[in-house]
């Protein structure tokens, strides 16, 4: 079991390595709509997805999906419990991610999932 879980870590691993996040998220294109005036004004769009949640999905999403944050019996218990799991991990998966990448993720996981005071 335990060769198991170490080779699907390794596999996985292997697997986002070749995956790169850009530094900043894409937005998503504006499109256009006529004002009263007839002049052209960005259409409302919906918000670009964070820094964190790509760094979630790319990374983590792929053992974790929403259940492991919404049971009853969470890990985390507060903000700082949530950085130490994030932290963990990132380690266990040599993410290698600046405290910046960290915060990002604890952001989207705390807005998301666990809303615990800032």
């Amino acid at each position: 079991m335990t060769k198991l879980i170490g080779t699907t870590l390794l596999l996985l691993l292997i697997s986002v390595s070749a995956r790169a996040i850009p530094a900043t998220p894409s937005l998503p294109e504006e499109t256009q709509a006529q004002s009263r005036s007839g002049k052209t004004t960005p259409a409302t769009t919906l918000p670009a997805a964070s820094r964190g949640q790509l760094l979630y999905e790319t990374y983590c999403e792929h053992c974790h999906d929403s259940t492991v944050h919404i049971r009853k019996r969470r890990n985390a218990k507060n903000r700082d419990a949530i950085r130490h799991w994030v932290i963990r991990w990132a380690g266990e998966l040599r993410l290698q991610w600046n405290s910046g990448d960290v915060e990002e993720v604890v952001r989207y996981l705390n807005r998301r999932y666990y809303r615990y005071s800032e």
